[in-house]
């Protein structure tokens, strides 16, 4: 009688179907772990620090006067252009402004901000942002928007115009990076320390809406974030592009609403927002990651419109 060649246990049934059922485990802890985690810290800022050059890039702000002093009437009645938008502020507005104040600041996690963008792209594309259904798109976003972190530390304290962004640690009393602040902050921060330009509401304290700002005017950074933001977005949602952009002007209005800005403080911000946007398309691994998340949310909707239609 032969006698049965002696496999090692992997190679028997009870091997195999050990096997099979640790693969299995391993894909389930790997598939839970990536629910738990889906947004590693890629740590891939798009934009150099400083770049656009802001103070390069945008002219000197009109003068503000009470009289107007040459024939650029739309120069001299800047501060009147100010005055009607905040004294002619429905309620409505009011709520719309200061909600947009809060979201788009820098201090916020990247899905708050794109919460501004919620009528134009839809709820859903807002919720399930931080997902691993659009993880391409989430990481996109991070990147480009990434908070500032030691590494940061010797740019900002050789360059005079980001002292804002250095804070005192009570404890240790030592010069600290405010770390709620992003690498966006770095390129909106110069102009506005070299311009140094008035806010409205300190020519015409009536203008006033809430709490004074810490910095000057000019560029407006609200305005820059969101027309940035609008050109993302236009880019990821192109049937929903005059809607977002018309979103992406309305951010920087809204704050000539509160008096916290002058329309040309808007237009400067719209310019530098444009200008970043230009400096991330001639990023390759913007442009790879742009078209990543793009085909992402495709598939997405795709999937979104499937379940909706009936079996």
């Amino acid at each position: 009688m032969k006698s049965k060649p002696c496999l090692p246990p992997f190679f028997t049934r009870a091997g195999i179907c050990g096997q099979l059922l640790g693969i299995w485990l391993l894909c389930s802890l790997a598939s839970s772990l990536a629910e738990q985690q889906p947004y590693p810290n890629t740590n891939r800022p798009y934009l150099r620090p400083g770049h656009p050059d802001g103070v390069a890039l945008l002219p000197q702000p009109p003068t503000v006067t009470e009289q107007p002093k040459s024939s650029r009437l739309e120069v001299a009645n800047e501060l009147d252009l100010v005055r009607r938008a905040v004294f002619s502020r429905t309620p409505e507005e009011t709520v719309e402004a200061l909600n947009t104040q809060e979201l788009i600041r820098a201090k916020h996690p990247v899905e708050e901000s794109f919460l501004l963008f919620t009528n134009e792209v839809g709820l859903k594309f807002v919720n399930n942002l931080t997902s691993n259904t659009l993880h391409y798109t989430y990481y996109l976003l991070t990147n480009l928007m990434p908070k500032l972190t030691t590494n940061d530390l010797q740019y900002i304290l050789t360059n005079p115009c980001l002292k804002g962004l250095i804070i005192t640690n009570e404890q240790t009393k030592k010069l600290e990076i405010n770390t709620d602040e992003d690498r966006i902050e770095l390129i909106i921060a110069c102009p506005k320390e070299h311009f140094n330009r008035w806010r409205p509401y300190q020519y015409d304290a009536r203008l006033l809406y809430g709490k004074m700002e810490a910095n000057p005017g000019y560029p407006s950074g609200h305005a820059t974030r969101g027309w940035l933001y609008a050109l993302l977005l236009e880019r990821l949602f192109p049937e929903k592009r005059e809607a977002i952009l018309e979103k992406g002007r309305e951010i920087g209005w809204d704050r000539v609403r509160l008096g916290m800005h002058f329309p040309s403080d808007v237009w400067a911000g719209q310019v530098l927002g444009q200008a970043i946007w230009q400096e991330l398309m001639a990023n390759p691994t913007f442009m790879k990651d742009l078209t990543n998340a793009v085909n992402q949310i495709r598939a997405w909707e795709t999937n979104i419109s499937r379940e909706a239609s009936p079996h």
